[in-house]
């Protein structure tokens, strides 16, 4: 038995809303990674300096420089965060981990930054050198990042 034809159009008009509304949802959902994705750390820059290399992290977010260890020197470089805001409007960008491989590391023997946004005693900041290297670590002035200056190698005699 066919049905009249007021009912075949209400049945198209359903589907065809479900349709619109699945290829809607679709679409968001296609945005949402673009929108999602909060970096903590914004660049990682390194600088030739008279006495060596100047590496300034940045931050999308505001925050404050704790502690780090080893104190003087080291190949690998623990410096303690403590982010102060939400970066980019999302709670949970902070808690997260991100890689960066700078350009002209080699300038300061750093191979790469990672932030550690999980760990049990907070976030922290780890900079892989690929000797160790004499540093000294500071605030930067608008606490959107930390600098880290690594002093040159003595000359060879």
């Amino acid at each position: 038995m066919i049905g009249n034809g007021s009912e075949m159009r209400h049945k198209r008009t359903t589907v065809s809303r479900r349709q619109l509304s699945w290829r809607l949802v679709a679409a968001a959902l296609a945005f949402v990674p673009l929108c999602a994705i909060s970096a903590v750390l914004d660049d990682v820059t390194v600088s030739k300096q008279d006495q060596g290399a100047l590496i300034e992290i940045s931050f999308s977010c505001t925050v404050r420089y704790m502690t780090h260890f080893p104190q003087e020197t080291g190949d690998e470089l623990r410096v303690r965060v403590k982010p102060l805001r939400a970066c980019a409007g999302d709670p949970f960008a902070t808690l997260g981990r991100e890689t960066m491989r700078p350009r002209n590391g080699d300038l300061a023997k750093l191979t790469e930054v990672t932030y550690e946004g999980d760990t049990a005693g907070g976030a922290y900041l780890t900079l892989y050198f690929s000797q160790p290297v004499e540093f000294s670590v500071r605030q930067g002035g608008d606490f959107r990042s930390i600098t880290i200056e690594v002093k040159a190698e003595p000359e060879a005699k």
